[in-house]
Formats: structure tokens, sequence, C-alpha cells
């Protein structure tokens, strides 16, 4: 349900005036606007009919104080069953009083119910988004059709169950997921959104998530009762769960998926394409066309004050396009880069590495990036593999890079302005953190560590 529904007080007026001539009826369903409601839905799964008898009894105790005839009125005609005439009589009043005392308590419950509801829903916006992991873009560009088509598959309790988000590493795929349930949230389609992010070096084991998941929605419960449970829940109850950075075969995964679905959704990130045997709404995302790619890059180049390329000429981004694609991550990195090495000579030194694999397009880009870093500077990169995938507060980088605060803040602006950290979290709590192909590189090339 929308805000618009809610502000809607003649259709909500209607909706309580028939939840309370049944009251306390379970064979009749309750009014839809009703069953909408966040508190409604949030006390699943109990009876629809008995929690919405709940909120009209609250309704009623939050008027008494300020008009015990009125809730006198409806306690009479609603709980206690009355005729109007009869509950009129009771309380000295005539049939038209009565019939008129009626209407306008209804809409004083009316009101209350949207009060409550409003602040349940901006508490539940609040958690469900607090829940997520902070942004790494402050705009995405080119992808309006598949934002639109990945929203509106998340939108419907419907098929399809599973949706997986399918490109190369750097198209933003997190990105997209990210927008889209956010633009999701405020709707409050789903009881629960859990965002779980799979660790570089994940196998095909489908274990190693579930434990993760019910460690998350059922932690009370036994371990060895944590996946009946946890079915239970997921499929008796709408949850979204996104499964970011599957990069392992996802077939037994994807099999494990669809018994827990309905009316739960799974969202999943992967550089792979799912077996064709998986029953998986599958959304492509390509590399950016010209357009857009230039947007990025004027946007990329303001936010580190890099003034030429923010204001040049589609001729001069038509060669960045043409050595480097439409690859969003690598189009940052190019421009990053710019800020130290000429961009003529960063262009010719990508188009005689002769390189068409975009793998080996971001080793290339990355080697560079890496020389041109001051040593303070390599000494923070190579510890943010250390950082959890929200990212790192100054003060931690810190303590783990051993550097006073007159070492780091350089470091990480230099960091920054080569797009090689991410600003994560508030203006009251700045994260910095990498992309998943950045922590690839150094593990592999840098520190050496396992894949």
């Amino acid at each position: 349900m929308n805000d618009g529904l809610l502000l809607n007080k003649s259709q909500l007026a209607t909706a309580v005036h028939t939840a309370f001539k049944n009251w306390g009826k379970a064979a009749v369903s309750p009014p839809t606007l009703l069953q909408s409601f966040i508190l409604v839905r949030r006390a699943e799964p109990a009876p629809h009919w008995r929690t919405i008898a709940h909120l009209l009894h609250q309704a009623l105790d939050t008027l008494h104080p300020h008009d015990p005839l009125s809730v006198q009125l409806l306690r009479l005609r609603f709980v206690e069953g009355q005729t109007l005439l009869g509950a009129a009589f009771k309380l000295n009043l005539s049939e038209d009083q009565a019939k008129r005392r009626q209407r306008e308590a209804i809409k004083q419950v009316a009101a209350v119910l949207a009060e409550l509801e409003t602040a349940a829903r901006a508490a539940h916006t609040h958690a469900q988004e607090a829940s997520l992991p902070p942004p790494s873009y402050t705009e995405l560009f080119g992808t309006d059709d598949a934002l639109n088509d990945l929203y509106r598959q998340l939108q419907h309790n419907s098929a399809p169950w599973v949706i997986a988000l399918v490109g190369l590493g750097g198209l933003g795929k997190t990105s997209m997921a990210h927008a889209a349930v956010r633009r999701l949230i405020p709707e409050a389609h789903y009881q629960q959104i859990v965002w779980h992010r799979l660790p570089p070096q994940h196998t095909a084991d489908p274990a190693p998530v579930l434990a993760a998941l019910a460690d998350r929605l059922c932690p009370e419960v036994p371990h060895h009762q944590q996946y009946g449970r946890l079915r239970h829940l997921l499929k008796t109850t709408p949850h979204l769960i996104i499964l970011d950075n599957l990069e392992a075969d996802t077939t037994p995964l994807l099999n494990t998926l669809q018994d827990l679905a309905d009316p739960t959704k799974f969202l999943l990130t992967s550089r792979h394409h799912p077996s064709p045997t998986a029953s998986t709404h599958i959304i492509h995302l390509t590399e950016l066309p010209f357009t857009a790619a230039a947007s990025l890059i004027r946007q990329q180049a303001k936010a580190i004050a890099q003034p030429d390329l923010q204001h040049a000429s589609d001729a001069l981004l038509h060669d960045i396009y043409a050595a480097v694609g439409g690859n969003p991550l690598a189009l940052k990195l190019v421009v990053g880069l710019s800020h130290i090495i000429a961009l003529p000579h960063i262009l010719a030194d990508l188009t005689a590495a002769h390189t068409t694999q975009i793998e080996h397009l971001y080793r290339h880009i990355y080697w560079q990036a890496w020389h041109s870093l001051s040593q303070t500077a390599q000494t923070v990169l190579e510890m943010m593999p250390m950082t959890a995938d929200i990212g790192a507060t100054p003060d931690q980088l810190q303590a783990i890079t051993n550097l006073s605060p007159a070492e780091l803040w350089p470091a990480l602006s230099e960091l920054t302005t080569r797009s090689l950290l991410e600003i994560r979290g508030t203006s009251w709590e700045r994260r910095y953190g990498i992309h998943r192909l950045t922590e690839s590189f150094l593990r592999t090339e840098i520190i050496h560590w396992p894949e």
C-alpha cells in the first residue's frame, strides 16, 4: 500500500466501518485496505481479523480520553452487537444523533489508525534501509530499462521468485540491486529484507549460505532445526533475500532457493549465467552506450575536481570510450588515472596493450594505478581487503595501517581521487571500501592471497 491510500480518508473510513461490522467474524475476509497495513502484516501468521480487531481496540482506547461517549457508542454497536437504536437509547441519544456521532467516531478511528500506520511505515522503512549496505554510488547511468524491469519483478507478488542480475565485473550489478531495493522499501511489500554478500572464495555448496540466512532470521533455533524453521518462515511470510556476488556454480544453490521461494523472492548478482535448467528470471547488464558513458565520465571528473575532463568535448570522450568501452568501473579508474597521468599517454598505453578481454583490461589499468600511488597510499590500499564489506572508518583504517592521521588523510584523498576507494556511510560516519574487482587485484597481484 502506498501513502496515497493512507491519505484517502474516505476509503479508510469505509474500510474501518466494514471492519467494525465484521467484528470477530473469522469467516469474513477483512477489508483489503486494512490487510495491506504493516500493522496487520507484521503480526503474521496471526489471523488478519484478529489483528484488525486488536488495532480497533487500540484506536478506541486512544480516543476514549477525548470522546468517551463516541467510543462507548462504537463499543455498544460493534463489540457488543447492539442495534443503533438500542445503543442510542442507552446513551440518551436520538437515532439521528447516534448516526452522526457514529459516522464521526469512525472517521476519528480511521485517523488514529492512519497515524499509527504512518509511524509504523516510517519505522519499517528506516529499519529496512539500515539493513542494506551503504550505497557505493551517487547516480546510476544508462540503466533505466534494466532497473525498471528489476523493480517490477520485485514488486509483484508472483513468479518469478528467483531473479538474477548477470553481467561482467564492474557493470554495477550491486549498485543496481541496491537502487531497486531502496526504491521498493517504502512500499513495504516484504516482511523483512536480508542482504547477504558472499565471500570471494565461496564454493558451490549452498550450506554456508543457508546457515548465514538462518542465523539472521531464526538465530534462536538450534542448528539442527534451522533449515526447517527457515523454510517455514520463508514459505509463509514474504521476505526479500539478496545474495550479492554469487560467483561459483549456481546450480546447487538455485535448486535449493526454488524450494524456499514463494512468497519469498531471491535476488542474485553474478558474473556467471545460471544454468538453462534453472527457473530464474535473468536480467542482463551490458556496457553503457556512449551517451551514458560520457555522462558518467563527466560526473566522475567533477567529483574528483578534474575540470578538463568534466568539460571535455564528445570527440575526446569518444577516444576514451573506444579504448576502454562502456564498463563503468573501468571508466572511473581511467578518469582517476588522468588526475596524475596525461590522458593521451593512458589511452596510448591501453591501445598498445591490445587486449579485448575485460579482465586483462582491468589488470592493466590497476597496475598503472598502483604504480602511480604514493607509498602511503599503497599501504592503505593493501590493507583494504581486511575491512568488512560495509567498509572501514578512518579510525579503523588508522588502527590496521599504523598510520598517523597526518599520513592517513592524504592517502585516503589520493585513493579516492584515483577511484580506488568508494566512500560509503553517511555524513555522520564516513566509511571507505573497495570494489570487489579491486579486492581481487590486490589479493592476487599485490598481497598474493589465494583467490
